[in-house]
């Protein structure tokens, strides 16, 4: 399903959380914008995967697998607050 975020410039925004199930994402803008999967609780205390930087041109895949038995989740980070368009599929962490 497609769907469009307004994220705010500064900081690591979260566009979906994962609680122990699988899903995908699939990004192509904004040029120069980061996103990543994020695990674990707090400051400290977690982990980040699959940090990519977006080019405006090609699309970008974030995964959380069955291994999301915690919490998991995918963050953007951009260079100028924006709406943020990408595909999302709930219960499909492969292809």
């Amino acid at each position: 399903m497609r769907k469009t975020r307004f994220v705010d410039f500064g900081a690591w925004a979260t566009l979906e959380w994962f609680w122990g199930r699988q899903g995908r994402a699939v990004f192509v803008g904004p040029a120069r914008a980061e996103i990543k999967v994020r695990c674990g609780n707090g400051r400290g205390l977690g982990k980040d995967l699959q940090h990519q930087t977006l080019d405006g041109l090609h699309p970008r895949v974030l995964r959380i697998g069955l291994w999301s038995l915690g919490c998991a989740r995918m963050q953007i980070l951009v260079p100028g607050s924006r709406e943020v368009t990408y595909d999302f599929y709930p219960g499909c962490g492969r292809r």
